[in-house]
């Protein structure tokens, strides 16, 4: 890969983050429950991320369509982590067109396994499947996880599948989301940046799991079907 086609897409993520910046700062004049103040140097958050991901998106896949459909769903969930992060919302004005957009487009969304309406099978399981698997632990936890949280992974489980097994996309996913929020709580607790008692929002590790699979779908050289 070019090494001048990473730079040049880790510059229009840049730019791209910039964007998310504005689009959070309008979105939180709109939003009622959006009170929180802005975290430490989050005006850098979404540009590096975006740097980062986009960079490493194309290098795995150059100018290409499924690169291009990474990029787009690695913004919309760069957006996600940082609001939530700040706001601990998931706003409807943002999940509710890209969960209908991604079962819309099931049909030709390369990030699926498959053929036609293989496809298509694999995006609606998936999205019932992490769904109703996160719907049900909001209500067991009483408030521990939001209901954003099952609108987020319903979003992820129609952009990425079900489909293949073993080593499913979306189960992948979780996994590392679950994984990663386990172990970032843990060291917020231990350097006391959080406490046992503060609210600890879960939609970034979702996010982040989803973009891992994004740029790694056939995982981390361990045996994962793709």
């Amino acid at each position: 890969m070019n090494r001048m086609v990473i730079i040049f897409a880790s510059l229009i993520g840049a730019i791209l983050g910039m964007g998310t910046n504005y689009l959070n700062q309008k979105l939180t004049q709109r939003e009622e429950e959006a009170t929180k103040p802005p975290l430490p140097k989050e005006i850098y958050w979404a540009p590096f991320l975006n740097a980062i991901f986009l960079g490493l998106a194309a290098y795995r896949w150059g100018f290409s369509v499924t690169g291009l459909v990474v990029s787009v769903v690695i913004v919309l969930l760069v957006q996600i982590f940082v609001f939530d992060a700040r706001h601990r919302l998931i706003l409807n004005i943002i999940i509710y067109p890209a969960m209908l957009a991604a079962l819309a487009f099931a049909y030709f969304n390369p990030l699926l396994f498959g053929e036609g309406f293989v496809k298509v099978w694999s995006a609606g399981l998936g999205a019932l499947l992490a769904g109703g698997i996160f719907l049900g632990l909001v209500i067991v936890s009483r408030g521990g996880l939001g209901l954003g949280d099952a609108k987020l992974v319903f979003f992820l489980g129609a952009i990425l599948g079900v489909l293949p097994f073993p080593g499913s996309p979306i189960l992948r996913a979780l996994i590392y989301g679950i994984c990663l929020g386990g172990i970032i709580s843990v060291l917020l607790l231990l350097t006391r940046i959080r406490k046992m008692k503060d609210f600890i929002p879960y939609g970034p590790f979702l996010c982040l799991g989803g973009i891992l699979v994004l740029l790694y779908p056939c995982g981390f050289g361990l045996g994962v079907s793709c």
